[in-house]
């Protein structure tokens, strides 16, 4: 489903909140353009790359969000 149609698929189920998972939080930004009444939760997961021995987290994840849950 593409950015436009998930509000209105909500609004269409009357559904009580948007779950966007996303790497970078444009997909967020792309649903919350259309201003749908019930609120979003934007769930970030960045991309682990793996480089020999060194790990790094890849993704645009800081910065993008207002409320930080960290686990």
């Amino acid at each position: 489903m593409n950015s436009h149609g998930s509000p209105l698929a909500c609004l269409k189920v009357q559904a009580k909140l948007i779950v966007v998972y996303t790497h970078t939080g444009q997909t967020a930004e792309l649903v919350a353009k259309y201003r749908p009444p019930m609120p979003i939760l934007t769930m970030v997961v960045p991309h682990l790359i793996s480089d020999g021995l060194k790990w790094k987290l890849d993704g645009r994840w800081e910065g993008c969000c207002k409320y930080k849950l960290s686990l």
